[in-house]
């Protein structure tokens, strides 16, 4: 009997897209400044996934703050809960989207991992103030008191972490396109920087002002080939 081949299309395609608007009145709202329309930007971000790429809905998850379920709003636990659930059960040809609007800010970092002596952190809902030193300098957290350093770092995360739970656990062969649109904290302006991991943790990157992160994840979407970054497999 010939056996007939069956047709593979089990790839998954899972999105995790976080929009901090920070206009929580309980956690320290005078120091950070709001960000109106991120909730629209991943509203909208699901949507073209969803009706264009054919995401299926149970697997674009959205956490914004304010949210009234708990566990769906972007604290650092919650994030790091939901990032975990991304990458689980994933394999080679699967596609994942990971973006995050709101602030991030720059640490001084102490273990030599980074070219410019930097950390990149983004700040999450529900922190206990942004993390700056001051007069707006680069804040080193080895310099603060263990207690105050501990509730600090209950309110970002640091990229280093991000690498270690989002790209380290990717076997090889996913395609995963990570977005983070920005405002750190001496710029008035937004920005979006998108990087692509892979195998060989090449990274691409592009900012703009004033363009929504809608806009240029549709354009990697549309042609991931383009200058904007190639979504190259892990």
């Amino acid at each position: 009997m010939t056996r007939i081949p069956l047709r593979r299309n089990s790839a998954k395609s899972k999105a995790l897209l976080i929009g901090i608007e920070y206009l929580d009145p309980n956690t320290c709202q005078d120091e950070v400044e709001q960000l109106p329309g991120i909730h629209d930007d991943v509203r909208r971000l699901k949507d073209h996934l969803v009706n264009k790429h054919k995401y299926p809905q149970e697997h674009v998850k959205i956490l914004v703050d304010g949210h009234n379920d708990g566990t769906m709003r972007p604290t650092k636990l919650n994030i790091l809960r939901e990032i975990d659930e991304l990458v689980s059960d994933v394999k080679a040809g699967d596609r994942l989207v990971f973006c995050f609007g709101g602030h991030c800010y720059q640490l001084v970092n102490r273990d030599f991992t980074e070219n410019d002596g930097l950390d990149e952190a983004i700040l999450t809902d529900g922190h206990n103030g942004p993390p700056v030193g001051p007069k707006d300098t680069y804040l080193d957290p080895e310099t603060l008191p263990e207690d105050e350093r501990k509730k600090l770092e209950e309110g970002y995360i640091v990229d280093d972490e991000l690498r270690k739970r989002l790209v380290d656990q990717l076997p090889h062969g996913v395609d995963l396109v990570r977005m983070i649109k920005l405002l750190l904290f001496w710029h008035t302006d937004g920005f979006i920087k998108i990087s692509i991991a892979s195998a060989e943790d090449h990274q691409s990157s592009w900012a703009g002002p004033n363009k929504s992160m809608v806009s240029v994840l549709i354009d990697i979407l549309e042609d991931p080939e383009s200058e904007a970054g190639i979504p190259e497999s892990r």
